[in-house]
């Protein structure tokens, strides 16, 4: 249950970030702090999610997914802010 929250929140703010850095809107300080500290909980939240051992081949992939989606959107966040310096 928490990670599909998680990945709905990802969905979201992968969509954010995109759309910002597709349209060259200026990353605003309170938009950028925002988006940082979002993207700071979500990595919390995905790194908070333990593996049981005993956890199917799918359930682990699905969090290295989560894990790697975290990754991904802080490297667009980061180029989106660059890009609108």
């Amino acid at each position: 249950m928490k990670s599909r929250n998680v990945m709905q929140k990802q969905k979201k703010m992968e969509g954010d970030i995109k759309q910002t850095a597709e349209l060259g809107q200026l990353c605003t300080d309170e938009w950028c702090r925002s988006t940082e500290n979002i993207i700071d909980e979500l990595h919390k939240a995905v790194y908070s999610i333990s593996e049981p051992r005993w956890a199917s081949p799918a359930e682990s992939h699905r969090i290295a997914t989560l894990r790697d989606r975290v990754k991904d959107m802080y490297v667009h966040f980061k180029i989106a802010k660059i890009a609108a310096s």
